[in-house]
């Protein structure tokens, strides 16, 4: 091989490499705009989770509170129906 046909392939290995990391650079611009969409799609759903648990809680006091108030009514029906009895 003469020295001028080992420059020129020297060259068109150098255009390939230039080429192929153009072409990394490309993969990398779409694989980031992927990530950033995955990650924006998971902050949704992250999100939707944390409201769906807040609300969760708030109607599990709320059920809490229901509970008690029928307990309590529960007791004052009881002491009614005793009064009733012993008033006949």
């Amino acid at each position: 091989m003469s020295l001028k046909e080992g420059q020129m392939s020297l060259k068109d290995g150098q255009m390939s490499m230039i080429d192929d990391i153009a072409d990394l650079k490309n993969d990398v611009r779409k694989l980031s705009r992927s990530v950033a969409v995955i990650e924006i799609e998971h902050g949704k759903k992250i999100s939707a989770l944390y409201d769906a648990y807040i609300d969760t809680l708030r109607n599990s006091i709320t059920i809490k509170e229901l509970d008690e108030k029928v307990e309590d009514h529960d007791h004052r029906i009881w002491a009614l129906e005793q009064a009733a009895k012993a008033n006949r």
